[in-house]
């Protein structure tokens, strides 16, 4: 069994190394990062059994907190998680505790704020473009197909709602990451190498839950939508890959032609079929382990195999030290 080292870790308080100052009073620090449509966020639980929390060491609402984690001895083992705003502070007891929540910093007040838009005679490329550029952010944007509109309108939503709900729509994952907002289809991350294997016998597994939903996967994806030019119902239907049989989904709503269509169907089909077999697992702490990344899954019998991270929660306590526990979809 690999042997267990010791996290280590820095926070970077309002541009000033707190790290030793904070750590004879942190409870906990907990990371999650989320693979698509959520921000990333950052817990800190502080003891303040002497009140310092609650007088000069007050946090304030907007402060810029950035954190790392790593693993003793091991300098190549860091996890950047980023740089985070605070936006909750909660004081609890007894005994007397702070906890300090923050989403990251990139995710701004102008991200949030609800907008009435209308977009004609566009692309998904274009619309993400106009939204990175008016928050601030750099596209990285791995678009392709992309998809054509005569007219998508954005009623009384967030950017950031928006882009999410656009982009899954079309098979597309959406994240605001440092300074950029990233589109990216999920099988280019599914194609990527493993960065770890979590074997039953060798890794440090602390618990783990499988779920096989054969039951609800679909074979195929109908979708029927009006066609404005040929006036008149039209019906496409995609099949899924490497799926002999199970149910039909069916899809009916406003879309207008046939490019819109097929990756929808594509897209429905992917997010229907992809939790046909899941896990939950908590492992002694990891940096690699990252949303997004992969993972070489051994030990289990025919649950075994290539899977996906779509969140990550990496968990630094008093009690348990360093964990990191993942949720993962089989690819």
């Amino acid at each position: 069994m690999e042997k267990i080292r010791e996290p280590i870790y820095k926070i970077i308080w309002a541009g000033k190394d707190v790290t030793r100052d904070v750590s004879p009073y942190l409870i906990e620090l907990r990371y999650t990062d989320n693979l698509h449509g959520k921000s990333d966020e950052i817990e800190l639980v502080f003891e303040d059994r002497d009140s310092r929390w609650k007088s000069s060491w007050m946090p304030k609402k907007g402060d810029v907190v950035k954190v790392e984690i790593g693993i003793e001895d091991d300098s190549q083992r860091w996890l950047t998680c980023g740089s985070f705003t605070i936006d909750e502070i909660e004081f609890s007891g007894p005994p007397d505790t702070v906890s300090v929540k923050g989403q990251s910093t990139y995710v701004t007040e102008p991200l949030r704020q609800k907008k009435t838009t209308a977009w004609e005679n566009t692309t998904l490329r274009q619309i993400c473009q106009s939204i990175a550029k008016r928050n601030n952010l750099k596209p990285n944007l791995r678009i392709n197909p992309d998809i054509k509109f005569k007219r998508i309108d954005q009623k009384d939503e967030t950017d950031l709602a928006f882009v999410k709900n656009i982009c899954e729509k079309y098979g597309y994952n959406a994240k605001i990451e440092q300074e950029q907002l990233i589109v990216s289809k999920p099988e280019e991350l599914e194609k990527a190498n493993a960065v770890a294997e979590i074997g039953r016998e060798t890794s440090n597994i602390i618990s783990f839950m499988f779920q096989h939903k054969a039951h609800e996967v679909y074979k195929a994806c109908e979708v029927k939508y009006w066609d404005p030019v040929q006036k008149k119902e039209i019906k496409h239907i995609e099949k899924a890959e490497g799926v002999a049989s199970g149910s039909v989904l069916k899809i009916s709503e406003r879309l207008e032609n046939k490019q819109q269509a097929i990756e929808r169907a594509k897209s429905a089909l992917k997010n229907a079929n992809k939790w046909e077999c899941e896990a939950d697992l908590t492992l002694s702490g990891n940096p690699y382990l990252v949303a997004g990344a992969n993972v070489l899954v051994k030990g289990f019998g025919l649950l075994d195999g290539k899977y996906h991270i779509e969140e990550a929660r990496h968990t630094i306590s008093k009690s348990a030290g360093y964990q990191t526990a993942i949720k993962i979809r089989r690819i």
